[in-house]
């Protein structure tokens, strides 16, 4: 961290001539170069940062509904699994072949024999 300071503590050193900055509404400034440079540099990141915050805070949110819209169909899932096959009184397996009869001869359906 100490020789990140003393870099940027040379470079300001060795930029400190003056530079005529020009905006497009009122007077021109005069600043040092190091000074417009760290200017143009943090307008850049914060033209990065917007859109990113932005995207990512978006993202994090679809992310949060998307767990949410799971965390419901997991638990309708679990209580979908809990319930009983066939309610008390209905028909059995047994019950249930007497209402498909199977064919009278021995073969399958559609042999073409």
């Amino acid at each position: 961290m100490g020789a990140l300071f003393f870099a940027a503590l040379r470079f300001s050193y060795e930029n400190a001539e003056p530079v005529m900055i020009y905006y497009l509404a009122g007077e021109p400034a005069v600043l040092a170069l190091w000074q417009a440079l760290a200017l143009a540099a943090c307008a850049g990141a914060l033209l990065i940062a917007i859109p990113l915050g932005y995207l990512w805070t978006r993202s994090g949110l679809l992310a949060w509904q998307y767990r949410r819209t799971m965390s419901r169909q997991e638990a309708e899932i679990h209580q979908l699994r809990n319930l009983p096959l066939a309610p008390p009184g209905s028909a059995g397996p047994d019950e249930a072949s007497e209402a498909f009869p199977r064919p009278a001869s021995g073969g399958t359906a559609g042999s073409g024999a």
